[in-house]
């Protein structure tokens, strides 16, 4: 029916698939996909969260569904805070899922709280690297790549506020020089008691 163009048909033979079958979660994922090619935000939310509530599906297929709504959150509505919201979630019923700290540091980056960014990006590289982790040098050099994004970012302010205070001390200098002291001048005449 999709295919067709019946999109309307369509959206209801989902439901009622994931009606029969409330537990599975390829049917979930196909109904939220079709949500979000649709941008329907909102329906593909609802259909996760009235999949997560259910006792029909498995844990870690509710844990899923909660990141696929995290995604949801974050790369079709762009919000970050409720992306946020469903990461911390995550977080704390799974406190090891790799995928959810990285994904709550790069929301984190975009609303400029760069000191958050980096303590859920370190935590990344921490459980990436522990002890009796499988080691995947390319996620490791994702998570290390973004840390630096993180650290440019936070830098940036840094080096901004440093360019606005060294123009300050520069017009000073020119101000100084225009009324025939200088800084230099200036300190010397200081010195001499």
């Amino acid at each position: 029916m999709e295919r067709a163009g019946d999109l309307d048909g369509a959206a209801t033979l989902y439901k009622e698939a994931l009606d029969l079958a409330p537990g599975d979660f390829t049917i979930l994922s196909a109904l939220v996909d079709f949500h979000a090619d649709m941008r329907h935000w909102g329906e593909a939310v609802a259909a996760i969260e009235r999949f997560v509530g259910s006792n029909a599906a498995t844990p870690e297929d509710r844990l899923a569904a909660r990141m696929r709504r995290a995604q949801i959150h974050a790369d079709g509505e762009m919000d970050p805070p409720r992306s946020i919201s469903v990461l911390r979630d995550v977080i704390k019923s799974e406190p090891a899922h790799q995928d959810a700290y990285y994904m709550l540091a790069q929301q984190y980056f975009l609303l400029s709280r760069h000191q958050d960014a980096r303590a859920a990006i370190d935590r990344v590289i921490e459980l990436a690297t522990a002890p009796g982790q499988p080691l995947s040098a390319a996620a490791l050099a994702r998570y290390y790549y973004y840390k630096g994004r993180i650290l440019d970012a936070a830098g940036d302010a840094r080096i901004r506020h440093k360019r606005e205070v060294d123009r300050g001390h520069v017009a000073s200098r020119h101000h100084d020089d225009a009324i025939g002291g200088g800084i230099v001048s200036g300190r010397a005449r200081r010195d001499i008691p």
